[in-house]
């Protein structure tokens, strides 16, 4: 398993964006890919992970076996609203970073750990103010390859409900899930994911 840094986020392997209205986001996986020698995967992807994983496995469909998609970007559409609540409380320390938070995970009880690293990242993390493309019918209806999807019905990001009506709508076989309490960050679906995924891989 490979956990790849997406340029430009809390890792900052570097210290641009691609913009996501171009092709810049699939030739960076494509690329990465390729470096490690993989020809066909399966994707994990959650909230811009899963907008990269999904807009990867529309325009490289021959390269992805199966795909596994967390409270993930571009399927509906984006709460911006939101976006100006996250940059004010970002700069009210501790509290608007508990806030945050609190916001963000809804109800699941956030380890002391978490809350720390989010100060750390909110020092020098710019958040993400582009918005994502969302992906057409067309482009969703000739996704062929075995899809899950997590989301979550009190997601302040993104609309949740409305991306598992598309999903069920468009793609016959996707395994599409709406968490009733659950904020954007879902934590405790991932053992699903992992076994979905194996279930759709062949040596």
């Amino acid at each position: 398993m490979y956990c790849l840094d997406i340029p430009g986020e809390p890792g900052l392997s570097e210290s641009e964006r691609f913009p996501l209205a171009s092709h810049a986001p699939e030739t960076w996986l494509k690329s990465a890919l390729d470096g490690l020698g993989i020809d066909i995967c399966l994707l994990l992807g959650m909230s811009l992970g899963g907008w990269y994983a999904l807009n990867f496995a529309i325009t490289n469909p021959d390269r992805v076996a199966a795909l596994s998609l967390v409270s993930a970007g571009g399927i509906a559409r984006q709460k911006t609203s939101f976006i100006l609540k996250a940059l004010l409380f970002m700069m009210m320390g501790q509290y608007g970073q508990k806030r945050l938070a609190k916001a963000i995970y809804h109800n699941v009880q956030i380890p002391k750990e978490i809350i720390d690293y989010q100060a750390i990242v909110s020092k020098y993390f710019r958040p993400v103010t582009e918005t994502l493309p969302i992906f057409t019918d067309e482009q969703l209806r000739a996704l062929h390859v075995p899809i899950q999807y997590f989301g979550g019905a009190h997601d302040v990001l993104l609309d949740a409900k409305t991306s598992v009506k598309r999903l069920h709508t468009l793609i016959d076989n996707a395994e599409a899930h709406l968490i009733t309490d659950s904020g954007h960050a879902i934590i405790d679906k991932f053992e699903e994911a992992r076994d979905f995924l194996a279930n759709h891989w062949s040596d």
